[in-house]
């Protein structure tokens, strides 16, 4: 009998191994080789106003220009771009707008602040149980576009219309074609958000603040959209991600009506 036992026992302990190393085999520490066969195809993405006053153009566009093409909504398509997996630093979404992500570090003026990649010392293991440190992303010409894909939009009201504060982000929709490693940074001058493929469908409540000052129709305002693959979550691993067809991003503005005096 107790033989019997000691053997239950053997047997258990035996059992619960094997349930530990693979969980352990099932984890996925999301690190990754850098190869070029992460691919990012047909991106879209889009910005629209909540409000009809609020006009948005892509790219850098003075308030006059942003009047006269009178959009509500305004896309930026990249056909094809080719995008490493990468993560970033602790950003504080409330204090930290583009500029700030965007700095050179204060140390090293040839490498990104925030933005960084890492690789398995061992390509063929998927867990990265081997990691290197954090390599931060070289500022050198074409070497960031490699790993963020930027757009810049400019936001202004209609000619006399009234000013907007709190600019904000009402919702962010991702599309993509199953992966959910893609995400996305809103960022206005003073303030920025993240979102992924599981954000709400309207965030008003908790959205931040993207800039301190009014949208006005005098001068134009910048937000910057940077989508990316982050190289932290659990899809991605050492042989990267498979290749997203069609991925769209849908940004709604909204914000509130400064009353007129």
């Amino acid at each position: 009998m107790k033989k019997n036992n000691a053997m239950k026992k053997l047997m258990s302990a035996t059992a619960m191994l094997g349930v530990s190393a693979a969980m352990l085999a099932t984890s996925t520490y999301a690190w990754f080789s850098l190869n070029d066969t992460v691919t990012l195809t047909g991106m879209s993405v889009q910005v629209k106003s909540d409000a009809t006053f609020l006009l948005v153009k892509q790219g850098t566009a003075t308030a006059a220009q942003v009047q006269s093409s009178k959009l509500t909504q305004d896309s930026a398509v990249t056909a094809s771009a080719v995008l490493y997996p990468t993560a970033h630093d602790a950003i504080t979404a409330s204090s930290t707008g583009y500029t700030a992500i965007e700095a050179a570090d204060t140390e090293d003026a040839a490498v990104k602040d925030i933005w960084y990649y890492r690789y398995s010392s061992d390509p063929a293991d998927y867990l990265g149980t081997n990691p290197t440190t954090a390599t931060y992303i070289p500022t050198t010409a074409g070497e960031f576009e490699k790993y963020v894909l930027i757009n810049e939009f400019s936001l202004a009201t209609a000619t006399g219309s009234n000013e907007l504060q709190n600019l904000r982000v009402k919702s962010c929709t991702l599309t993509t074609a199953g992966d959910s490693a893609v995400k996305v940074i809103v960022a206005g001058a003073n303030g920025c958000q993240e979102f992924d493929a599981s954000t709400a469908a309207d965030i008003s409540a908790s959205s931040t603040v993207l800039q301190t000052a009014n949208v006005t129709s005098s001068a134009a305002s910048t937000i910057r959209v940077y989508a990316y693959w982050d190289g932290n979550d659990t899809d991605v691993y050492t042989n990267g991600v498979a290749d997203l067809q069609n991925t769209t991003v849908e940004v709604k503005l909204t914000g509130d009506i400064v009353p007129a005096t």
